[in-house]
């Protein structure tokens, strides 16, 4: 059994890898942006600004820059001007981060293996498993549902007064996270599974059995890897976007739409990247 690399080495091999084939990942990563900003819609800039303009007039418009940035981030990550998307909206945004998964996972797996690829490779060679890989998001929908429960209870008998004591709330609590581990720990496979579906000839249950076997004994590791790769990204978005929200704050141009471009590029195109090239990393350390 290989012995897992810790997370920091998955974080750097990511981005050297990233860097090193910048382009035909950073090409799809692109291309992913684009393609959702023109199907799927993005912030808009008057959205943005309106909410910007807001957000000082409540707190006297004397706020600094810093402050300023830092709160339209929050806002940004609570989703506070982000508009709610239509049934074909979610539909088109679904079907496209799926689609630019397995080009990512193919493009990983072919330049990993030393073979030379082109950009237009990846997108036309990687959509065979679409369908295995949606069976294995139904799959993964029905493993959320414990952790859906536990939170819906909690929620019910928080909102209907019911936790009158700490006791209540200590024992409501308790079942959703016990209830949340359960999925996660289900999950764990299927995320391994969504990898191993892309190789050629393969079939989603003969997938999750595979990647049942490679996680064994080694799920809560993995998890802690995933939960590292999102406090990542984190991360990095702050880097990133909380400079541009000052930027956007000294600069005043309401017809720049400088945010809402940084917004697509970091947020929906570099996570999907970034991500993507992380789990087959991840993947590839358990073989």
């Amino acid at each position: 059994m290989a012995t897992l690399k810790s997370s920091w080495w998955l974080i750097w091999q990511t981005l050297t890898f990233i860097w090193a084939h910048k382009k035909i990942i950073i090409g799809l990563g692109l291309i992913y942006t684009a393609a959702v900003y023109f199907l799927v819609g993005g912030v808009s800039q008057l959205d943005y600004t309106t909410f910007k303009d807001a957000s000082q007039k409540v707190i006297g418009g004397d706020l600094g820059s810093a402050t300023t940035a830092l709160s339209l981030f929050g806002a940004t990550l609570s989703g506070a001007f982000n508009s709610q998307m239509s049934q074909l909206q979610q539909f088109l945004s679904g079907v496209l981060a799926i689609f630019f998964w397995l080009s990512l996972v193919w493009a990983s797996r072919m330049l990993t293996a030393k073979k030379s690829i082109k950009l237009r490779d990846a997108l036309y060679n990687s959509g065979g498993p679409i369908v295995p890989t949606l069976a294995i998001l139904g799959i993964m929908g029905l493993q959320l549902t414990p952790a859906a429960l536990g939170f819906f209870a909690y929620a019910t008998a928080s909102n209907g007064q019911w936790l009158r004591g700490g006791v209540e709330a200590m024992m409501f609590a308790t079942a959703a996270i016990l209830l949340s581990l359960l999925s996660l720990y289900w999950l764990t496979t299927s995320f391994i599974g969504l990898v191993v579906v892309t190789l050629p000839g393969m079939y989603p249950m003969r997938a999750l059995s595979t990647a049942r076997d490679l996680v064994l004994n080694r799920r809560w590791s993995i998890v802690i890897r995933l939960i590292v790769m999102g406090i990542t990204l984190l991360v990095i978005w702050a880097v990133v976007m909380i400079p541009v929200f000052m930027i956007d704050t000294w600069l005043r141009f309401s017809w720049l739409p400088l945010v809402p471009i940084a917004m697509q590029l970091i947020i929906t195109g570099f996570s999907l990247m970034f991500g993507s090239i992380y789990i087959y990393k991840l993947y590839r350390q358990l073989l």
